[in-house]
């Protein structure tokens, strides 16, 4: 992948979360509402929180190599709107990030080590960034299903919908 390709794919999946906030803020009783599962991210608070946590770790620890003093799971925001703009602020941390790349820096190996799953790994920031996307994806996906458990009707967010109402 490109940086543009990651450009659009990062674009797409801002588009996604404003999508998402906007629901999300006509129906605020759902965000802490715990719903049925076998994970410990049980809220759309949690599953949203762990995906900005996530993120903020690759960009910050895992390819800069600084440290954070709390997690951002356990620092969240517990309203729709912060918990919205603190992921913004993530982004825009990413964002620049991959902005002061030039082409050949996807390739960049980066060393992992993840003491959760007992693996240490070697990987481009081609993978990262798509990991990155990846895994909000698969945590939009629960979200979905939580609001539709609740009786909400998710958004949309079909690449092809949104590219053609969007400037993606």
């Amino acid at each position: 992948m490109t940086l543009a390709d990651f450009d659009t794919l990062f674009a797409h999946s801002d588009v996604c979360r404003e999508q998402l906030r906007d629901v999300l803020l006509r129906h605020e009783e759902l965000f802490a509402r715990p719903f049925p599962t076998t994970s410990r991210y049980d809220t759309i608070q949690k599953l949203m929180a762990h995906c900005v946590g996530a993120e903020e770790r690759w960009i910050t620890v895992r390819i800069r190599g600084e440290t954070l003093p709390v997690v951002y799971e356990d620092r969240a925001a517990d309203t729709v709107e912060g918990l919205f703009a603190d992921a913004g602020t993530v982004r825009g941390v990413t964002d620049d990030f991959r902005r002061s790349l030039d082409k050949d820096s996807l390739r960049r190996m980066i060393s992992i080590r993840l003491p959760q799953r007992d693996a240490e790994l070697e990987l481009s920031l081609s993978d990262i960034f798509f990991h990155i996307l990846n895994h909000e994806n698969f945590h939009r996906g629960q979200v979905i299903l939580s609001l539709r458990q609740f009786g909400v009707d998710p958004p949309d967010f079909d690449y092809v919908l949104l590219k053609s109402a969007t400037s993606l």
